[in-house]
């Protein structure tokens, strides 16, 4: 996970490349019936994507090969959703990579049946899921029309209508999806580092990717926050162990995290002192100052020693 740049997509191929947690979320999610037909062998990954490449920064992939009883190949197709809400024309995303798959397999074994797809996706946008869970949910027609229409279901892990306790019995996935849950949901994180490291310390081949993962997308956990609750679960922790990429993070993070801190000092201070002076202040102004950075609300610290009126202090005349 050295390369953050699609911090989503690595947090959720690291979290499943182990066959057994794979094989966990397999197990604990698909439908009963096709669940009773897997034989106990772990599933295998199949390297590649079928994602488009615009999409790849909201989306990530991971197809597994998985055997019956009977001994025939079914294959799992993975799709995780990293948008906030979710995309009303899913199925139909869906239909156009199960497309690309069976194509690839068409050519790969000529003349032969095509191996089964089934297909998964997980979401953890904090907004409710609102989308049709078949592909002839987002058709308009009648039920004598649709019998002669494509169509398929696809199992929904909607992370946030789960509760934590049981995201997952295996511990690898069950940390693993925890941390893709809080990440899209601010107002919770700090809450829910807690519960993240405490499992971290069971999990010793995640820890460094969840670190990672927490610093990149957890925007209400500052640096100072994280090895608090990291320390205080892992007092032996030892940072010289990291990647060089993690500990260029951690330096790069915790810089930030002060430069942060101060400037939401001195934001709290300049809001205070207009409303002392001026009233009430405008709510595009407050937004204004509480997204900006720490010269910039020196200058305007200083214009409000001088200034008339609130647009005085801004420039706005």
């Amino acid at each position: 996970m050295g390369d953050l740049s699609q911090p989503h997509d690595h947090f959720f191929k690291a979290m499943l490349d182990d066959p057994a947690a794979a094989g966990a979320l397999l197990r604990e999610r698909l439908p009963p019936e096709v669940v009773a037909l897997l034989s106990d062998e772990p599933p295998k990954l199949v390297e590649g994507s079928v994602i488009d490449a615009a999409l790849q920064g909201s989306e990530s992939d991971r197809l597994f090969s998985a055997k019956t009883r009977e001994g025939e190949e079914v294959l799992i197709y993975c799709l995780m959703e990293h948008q906030s809400s979710p995309d009303p024309l899913m199925p139909l995303r869906l239909l156009g990579y199960m497309l690309r798959l069976y194509e690839q397999l068409a050519a790969a074994r000529p003349g032969q049946r095509l191996t089964p797809i089934v297909p998964v996706v997980v979401y953890h946008g904090e907004r409710p899921w609102t989308v049709p869970l078949s592909f002839s949910g987002m058709l308009r027609a009648e039920k004598a029309v649709l019998r002669h229409c494509v169509d398929f279901p696809y199992t929904l892990v909607d992370l946030g209508n789960i509760d934590d306790a049981t995201l997952s019995r295996q511990k690898r996935l069950r940390l693993g999806l925890l941390a893709l849950k809080y990440a899209m949901r601010a107002q919770e994180q700090t809450m829910a580092i807690e519960e993240i490291v405490r499992l971290s310390v069971d999990v010793p081949e995640m820890q460094e990717p969840v670190w990672l993962y927490i610093i990149e997308t957890y925007r209400s956990v500052d640096a100072v926050q994280l090895d608090a609750v990291w320390r205080r679960h892992m007092p032996n922790y030892d940072l010289d162990s990291m990647s060089l990429a993690a500990k260029k993070w951690h330096a790069q993070w915790h810089s930030e995290g002060k430069a942060e801190g101060k400037a939401e000092g001195k934001a709290e201070t300049l809001l205070r002192l207009l409303a002392r002076r001026f009233g009430d202040v405008p709510v595009g102004t407050r937004e204004q100052i509480l997204v900006a950075q720490t010269d910039q609300l020196d200058q305007w610290l200083d214009a409000l020693l001088d200034a008339k009126s609130i647009e005085d202090v801004f420039g706005q005349h």
